[in-house]
């Protein structure tokens, strides 16, 4: 093959990588574009030359992965992690829809084999393939579903990839032999992903259980706690009801009243709490409501549902609540104004989660940004996940999350509502 063909068919390779990669990164202005096809013109010249002038095919192909992992480094500037995942990844879905193109052309076409003009016919239907797939399927969204989630989902990638390229090399070793024993690799395929499956199944099982875990060994020594403190608070009622009934006799003025009722508020929050009939939610709130009150941030809860009955599980629903209060915590810290309302209500089947928390004007264009991945008005890394991941856990329940900025009250109101 010439390396004017060579170039052809290289070009499919670099310009698949490249629609993958901003799939993934959801960019498409004119500066990733251009970039993007300056990538792909260097990529393309420097896999034709590897593959022309480097006699051993494996070593062609392991080198000019090298090269498409460079492409990913220069086009994301990720970290190492990231860019690793990434090129497992596309590399997978790349491969994988070549192979399935090949195998088709080869039970419907007799005289299938490795030259220019199969190989063209071959890469003009996967990159259409592909195409089609980035137009209809959220490429982002899985990449940092497979990213964020656990080592199972990574282990997969990498189990799916080392398939493909060992393949590839049989390919390219003994394209022939390959053909002709294409059923047999195609049971141990489905074999190996069926095996996946089951390993996928397993530690799915296993994170529920962790998961389960380490939200019982979190909370249930703040249940422990509570418990103790209602038993303690029991003996005091007598004595605080002989205070109030003093200060209303003495005359006394209306600021020591409400200095005091303030404090006894501040002393009785597990009352609101104990109703609530998931202990575990009951423990992180009490939690939450301790560490807003180390911080001077006064954490007001309004329960109106003390059920909270979901398809969520118990870390699910820690998950949700944690995300809004640190986020409201996180906008109302260093603000001369450190308090957060927190409502729990039922209505008609669902349940509603709304917190507050005053905020200086956000606009409607900004609030839609709240659910991008990684977008923050902090400078510092480490934000910008907690409402992507929110609104993940929502669309997956079928709940909703409403987000408006009451200018009568100047607050960021976030209203979740949750099936039954």
């Amino acid at each position: 093959m010439s390396y004017f063909n060579q170039l052809i068919l290289s070009f499919f390779d670099m310009f698949m990588m490249v629609c993958l990669i901003l799939a993934i990164e959801a960019s498409f202005d004119k500066h990733i574009l251009i970039k993007g096809a300056i990538c792909t013109t260097i990529g393309t010249i420097l896999m034709t030359s590897v593959s022309y002038f480097t006699i051993s095919e494996p070593m062609s192909i392991s080198i000019n992965m090298l090269i498409a992992f460079f492409v990913i480094k220069i086009l994301t500037n990720k970290d190492f992690s990231s860019i690793v995942t990434i090129f497992l990844f596309s590399l997978s879905f790349i491969l994988g829809f070549q192979f399935i193109v090949a195998i088709v052309l080869d039970l419907i076409l007799n005289d299938f084999e490795y030259n220019f003009k199969y190989g063209l016919i071959s890469q003009s239907f996967a990159t259409i393939s592909l195409l089609m797939t980035v137009y209809f399927i959220p490429f982002k969204s899985l990449y940092s579903f497979i990213h964020d989630r656990n080592k199972v989902f990574h282990m997969i990638i990498v189990n799916i990839f080392f398939i493909y390229y060992v393949l590839l090399m049989v390919w390219y070793i003994d394209l022939n032999g390959f053909l002709e024993s294409i059923l047999a690799y195609l049971l141990i395929i489905i074999l190996i992903l069926v095996i996946n499956v089951v390993i996928l199944h397993n530690g799915l099982q296993n994170q529920a259980a962790h998961e389960k875990m380490k939200i019982y060994d979190t909370y249930l020594p703040v249940i422990e706690a509570i418990v103790e403190d209602i038993r303690l608070k029991q003996h005091d009622y007598h004595n605080q009801l002989q205070t109030l009934s003093s200060i209303k006799e003495n005359g006394l003025t209306s600021k020591t009243l409400e200095r005091y009722e303030k404090e006894l508020r501040s002393e009785t929050i597990w009352s609101k709490l104990i109703k609530i009939d998931n202990k575990i939610l009951m423990a992180f709130l009490y939690s939450k409501y301790k560490e807003g009150e180390k911080e001077g941030i006064d954490l007001s809860l309004d329960i109106r549902n003390y059920l909270l009955k979901s398809s969520f599980t118990d870390y699910e629903l820690v998950d949700i609540f944690g995300i809004v209060i640190d986020n409201a915590y996180e906008a109302v810290r260093n603000t001369p104004h450190q308090f957060v309302n927190l409502r729990i209500d039922y209505r008609e089947g669902v349940n509603i989660i709304e917190i507050s928390n005053p905020s200086d004007f956000i606009s409607s264009d900004d609030i839609r940004h709240f659910f991008e991945y990684h977008y923050s008005s902090k400078e510092e890394d480490g934000h910008g996940i907690g409402l992507y991941k929110l609104q993940k856990m929502l669309k997956k329940n079928s709940g909703n999350i409403i987000v408006h900025y009451d200018t009568t009250t100047s607050q960021i109101i976030f209203k979740i509502e949750i099936p039954t």
